[in-house]
């Protein structure tokens, strides 16, 4: 699962749970108002304020809808002209069914007494309408604020990673330049050399030999960011298929077992020979594990030991394919930054002639196929570093 397709399902996540939350609260702050409706409002309406009158029938919401709308309307019909106010009144009436009349008692005290027994059924049936409607509006600014503050996360996490981008892709750049400056500054030296006439005949072929090495050095830096820049292209697809992630690593080690021998190191091999099928690109899978092997013999000396395992881990559900060594230790601040592209010292660029793109690249490849490569520098066999590659297996009932 790439970044984007994290992303949405995270947002998903968080809309999803926060929206059960509110429809949670909201559920429970109705049944604590209806609590309050039943026990408290009904029997105040009908036991102290004597309105039996008032007809509270239907759903409590538009009950108290049709109370509170009887109650404004009692209030303002007395401005209006009784040509106006009685159809109006009618229609209100008939379709709240809600007749507010003042008990005969309260008549008694007087008028003044009256309009106040009147402004209190408005008051208590005002509160019991922000009471009824308060769950939904509190549950829905609730909701509003956290998806407000989830996007604006999103939006400052967007402008980090674009920050981001523009550094590794600013250093990129630069590394690119430095790695192709120093090749070029000797072809040009040499051949202007030779242009005007002072090499001498016997030392002509050194320098056309170090003008094609320099010249391929760069054919190889260019085809190696070519690379690293299709793995993130739109077109770029794997062409997976079934194989066999044990007799692919048995290959690889084949390959370079000559170049280790030549090299007076020693390769440790612990592969099962049963099948462990995989649902794989067999070229580029095959290039991740190339690629950690050349290194090893690149970087180690005459004695160094090279261990290659194969396994299963996580009850099954992964291989981990074991690429250690007894060299010498990574730094920390190599370490830290391993897999991005160029991520070597500028001794490294004179003497190995890597390109310093070969494991972002293996990293990528790793991560498309729904696995993952690690540096673990904390090995108990022996080895003091290793690069670990875990490719998820290949359930026989479907591809994964």
């Amino acid at each position: 699962m790439n970044t984007t397709e994290q992303k949405v399902s995270q947002l998903k996540t968080f809309l999803v749970t926060r929206f059960l939350a509110v429809m949670a609260f909201v559920y429970v702050a109705d049944l604590l108002v209806d609590v309050i409706y039943v026990n408290v409002i009904t029997p105040l309406f009908r036991n102290v304020l004597k309105a039996n009158d008032i007809v509270l029938n239907g759903e409590r919401f538009s009950g108290i809808f049709g109370l509170l709308l009887s109650a404004v309307w009692r209030e303002i019909s007395g401005v209006l002209p009784s040509r106006i106010a009685t159809p109006i009144g009618n229609a209100i009436y008939s379709f709240t069914a809600d007749r507010i009349q003042a008990p005969a008692f309260i008549s008694e005290y007087g008028q003044g007494f009256e309009s106040m027994y009147y402004q209190t059924i408005l008051m208590l049936a005002l509160i019991m309408f922000l009471l009824t409607i308060f769950p939904y509006l509190a549950g829905a600014w609730w909701y509003c604020r956290n998806v407000a503050r989830k996007m604006q996360e999103i939006r400052e996490d967007d402008a980090e990673r674009k920050a981001e981008y523009d550094r590794q892709r600013n250093l990129l750049f630069s590394d690119i330049a430095h790695d192709i400056k120093t090749p070029i500054t000797t072809v040009c030296g040499y051949s202007k050399a030779m242009m005007d006439g002072i090499v001498k005949e016997e030392k002509k072929q050194e320098y056309l030999q170090a003008i094609h090495s320099k010249s391929m050095r760069i054919s190889n830096l260019i085809t190696m960011l070519f690379e690293y820049v299709k793995l993130d292209s739109v077109g770029f697809q794997l062409h997976q298929e079934e194989c066999d992630l044990a007799e692919l690593v048995r290959e690889n080690i084949i390959m370079v077992y000559t170049d280790a021998e030549e090299k007076h190191m020693e390769i440790e091999i612990d592969v099962p020979d049963e099948e462990m099928p995989v649902y794989a690109d067999k070229v580029q899978l095959s290039r991740i594990v190339t690629n950690l092997l050349t290194n090893a013999i690149k970087y180690l000396s005459p004695g160094d030991v090279i261990k290659v395992t194969a396994s299963t881990i996580n009850n099954g559900k992964d291989y981990l394919v074991y690429v250690g060594d007894t060299g010498v230790q990574i730094e920390d601040s190599l370490a830290a930054c391993i897999f991005d592209p160029f991520s070597r010292g500028d001794s490294a660029r004179q003497t190995t002639g890597g390109s310093g793109l070969g494991l972002s690249i293996a990293s990528k490849l790793a991560q498309l196929h729904g696995g993952s490569l690690t540096l673990n520098r904390e090995c108990n066999d022996g080895c003091t570093k290793a690069f670990e590659i875990r490719i998820p297996v290949l359930e026989r009932s479907g591809k994964q």
